[in-house]
């Protein structure tokens, strides 16, 4: 939403069609409106996919022989990797080359974007980072923000990560340190489902000087290690609280 270039990691049916089609259509509406006038410059926003099932949603003339790109400034670039490998990239880097790129954002990582321009703003989903898609994102993409989904469960080791969102818990705690790096804030959603865990994960805070929240500490399957008491888990998955 704040017009920065996105690379997206994640795997084919995961969701993240909607990662880039809501922030297509909020960029798209901060412009003015179709008309007779502006509509011979092209669309305001091209989704590039490699299949045609991918593309079944783009209109009818996205798909025509002759796409004028004068006015485009949102580019998405589903499943690079595949376009790649189905000997897509020169017409991926063409249709990149015909975007405005009058309205790049600066390279210096440090200067301030101006919240009042308009900016060519690149989004590129990829379930692999072959050097083909490096180098897309290397030439097109300006300061890019990087959100991967699942990456313990394929077991990818991603450096710099800044945020690691475990949504569902693991069956241990070794699940969490390994998705955090010990540079990376790491926020973990646990419910009553969850509570066979309830014990290490409040040792594990009480080891690395972590504060633990009031609803954890106090809870009984917390005071004991899970299988040593009677207690027996509720079945209820309304979270308790958030970490």
């Amino acid at each position: 939403m704040r017009q920065r270039d996105v690379i997206g990691i994640a795997v084919i049916g995961s969701g993240k069609t909607a990662t880039f089609v809501l922030p297509m259509l909020t960029y798209i509406s901060r412009l003015p409106p179709m008309s007779e006038y502006n509509a011979a410059k092209g669309p305001y926003a091209v989704v590039l996919a490699p299949t045609r099932e991918l593309a079944q949603q783009i209109k009818d003339e996205t798909v025509k022989r002759y796409t004028v790109l004068n006015k485009c400034n949102y580019i998405v670039l589903d499943e690079a990797d595949r376009m790649v490998d189905m000997g897509f990239e020169p017409q991926v880097m063409g249709y990149s080359m015909q975007c405005l790129s009058n309205n790049l954002k600066p390279e210096n990582e440090d200067k301030e974007l101006d919240e009042k321009k308009i900016y060519r703003t690149t989004y590129m989903s990829s379930a692999t980072m072959p050097p083909a898609v490096e180098r897309l994102a290397r030439k097109y993409l300006r300061n890019p923000v990087l959100v991967t989904i699942d990456v313990v469960g394929r077991g990818i080791d991603i450096p710099d990560v800044a945020h690691v969102i475990n949504y569902d818990m693991m069956g241990s705690i070794k699940g969490v340190h390994s998705s955090s790096s010990s540079d990376s804030d790491c926020y973990t959603f646990l419910t009553f489902l969850d509570t066979n865990v309830f014990y290490d994960f409040k040792k594990m805070l009480v080891q690395s000087n972590s504060v633990v929240p009031p609803e954890l500490a106090k809870h009984e399957a917390s005071k004991f290690k899970y299988g040593s008491n009677p207690y027996r888990p509720l079945r209820r998955n309304n979270p308790i609280f958030t970490h």
